[in-house]
């Protein structure tokens, strides 16, 4: 008898596409920890509810996700943007992958006449999905930046992931309201800094459970802060 990943192989092939590789290596210097398949599914299942099958979303160093979206095989014009080479195999240059560092400035042509490129920079984006590598609010407006240039709508579809620390200042502090979602996200291996879901997107939302009253949203902000307080610089976060 064929072992179960064989099996799964095996049907892969026969369904007319290969066999997903496994995921590299948590690399702890570049803050890796990698949600569970269950979670990354669940994540990818809320995007298709959200902005439709054959959505175009960009992905911010969320490898897990990314993946997820391409398993269900209606995704194939999203594309990673990531720091670690060893996720650009297999994936084409610019239109499936593009090397991606949040301290690097977004494409200035874009961002300074607001129009949507669609060639290799890859702008013009029915949803983006974020996941900073801290929850720093220099870090998050490092990412918010890509944000606004890589979005084809207005306002743009985010589901962002980060302490929840950043819960009011993310309601209140960007041009596009973030609210904490209900979603509990769950990990490959254990993370000391538990995260949360963010969305701006209703039906996004509503597919992540719903969101959070404001109220009980900043009393978790307490209880998990014992206050309000800025996060810290070097919280790492999952991908």
């Amino acid at each position: 008898a064929l072992r179960p990943e064989a099996l799964a192989a095996l049907r892969a092939v026969l369904d007319g596409g290969a066999p997903e590789q496994s995921m590299p290596a948590e690399d702890f210097g570049l803050s890796q920890f990698w949600y569970s398949d269950a979670c990354a599914d669940a994540l990818a299942e809320a995007i298709r509810r959200s902005v439709g099958e054959t959505a175009r979303v960009a992905v911010l160093s969320c490898p897990s996700v990314f993946r997820a979206l391409r398993r269900r095989r209606t995704h194939d014009a999203s594309v990673l943007f990531e720091k670690d080479r060893r996720f650009s195999e297999g994936l084409r240059s610019g239109s499936e992958f593009r090397m991606f560092d949040f301290r690097d400035e977004p494409p200035e042509a874009a961002a300074s006449s607001g129009e949507r490129s669609t060639g290799a920079e890859g702008t013009a984006f029915d949803a983006v999905v974020v996941d900073p590598p801290y929850v720093s609010r220099e870090c998050l407006l490092a990412f918010w930046r890509w944000v606004r240039v890589l979005s084809a709508r207005e306002p743009p579809v985010v589901l962002l992931f980060t302490s929840i620390v950043n819960a009011a200042w993310l309601r209140e502090g960007l041009d596009a309201r973030l609210r904490l979602c209900r979603f509990d996200l769950s990990f490959a291996s254990k993370l000391a800094t538990p995260l949360r879901a963010f969305a701006n997107a209703p039906d996004l939302a509503d597919a992540l459970g719903g969101w959070v009253d404001d109220d009980d949203d900043d009393q978790d902000v307490e209880d998990s802060s014992g206050g309000k307080g800025p996060a810290s610089e070097t919280t790492t976060t999952p991908g």
